[in-house]
């Protein structure tokens, strides 16, 4: 099971935007790497005055191609986004592949370096109540594309090692015009190394907490986030 928070704040020509998130998942592991995760993230946003809300439910299924060094993720997921103070609601479905590949580590495994790919596929669908049909009708192809380096560390107080990522992140959208159709991310974040709990099950977490912060730029807007996560 997994957990956590979220807080991210935007400025938007003088404008400030404020998504507060609440990320919800159920990992099953069926070893050698293989995991199927259900995900029900609920969000919450204010512009200026006006505040929408956000909830989805999706699947993905994570899948070993070369041994541990290269995995592929097929996800899907359908959510809903309204806002009473813009009277505006939809449907949203979507549908994404991730590639993720380890292309180096470093001598006694001091730090690693892999790149992770998505390509995806968003649609609004319609909603109709009583005499009223909303229809934003947007459809895109999403990409997002970035790099990571992770750092083996200990902590003195406690002892336990932990894994420090350092990320750059590009995302677009192609497809119908959108108010910000790219931006770049950078970040780091601090969690617990994982571990073999035996030799038929990989990467299975146990009680493990982690925390990241970024910050994002984009040609319209800036805005940086804090998070933390945690899995048991």
């Amino acid at each position: 099971m997994g957990t956590g928070f979220r807080y991210e704040h935007h400025t938007t020509d003088g404008k400030d935007l404020t998504y507060l998130t609440l990320p919800l998942s159920k990992t099953l592991v069926f070893g050698s790497g293989r995991e199927l995760t259900f995900r029900l993230p609920l969000e919450y946003r204010q512009v200026e005055e006006a505040t929408a809300y956000q909830a989805a439910i999706g699947m993905s299924y994570k899948t070993p191609i070369i041994n541990q060094k290269w995995f592929l993720t097929p996800s899907v997921s359908y959510g809903a986004v309204g806002s009473i103070d813009l009277f505006a609601i939809a449907q949203i479905v979507s549908t994404s592949l991730t590639s993720n590949i380890l292309l180096l580590t470093g001598a006694n495994s001091r730090y690693s370096i892999s790149m992770a790919n998505l390509i995806g596929y968003s649609k609004t669908l319609p909603i109709e109540y009583r005499d009223y049909n909303l229809s934003a009708e947007r459809q895109n192809i999403i990409t997002r594309n970035g790099i990571l380096l992770s750092i083996p560390t200990r902590d003195k107080l406690s002892g336990k090692r932990l894994i420090t990522d350092i990320f750059l992140i590009d995302t677009r959208a192609l497809g119908d015009s959108m108010y910000e159709d790219q931006y770049n991310e950078i970040g780091f974040s601090i969690r617990p190394q994982d571990f073999k709990k035996n030799k038929e099950s990989t990467n299975f977490l146990v009680q493990r907490i982690g925390v990241g912060f970024k910050y994002f730029h984009s040609a319209v807007s800036s805005g940086w986030s804090f998070n933390v996560g945690y899995q048991f």
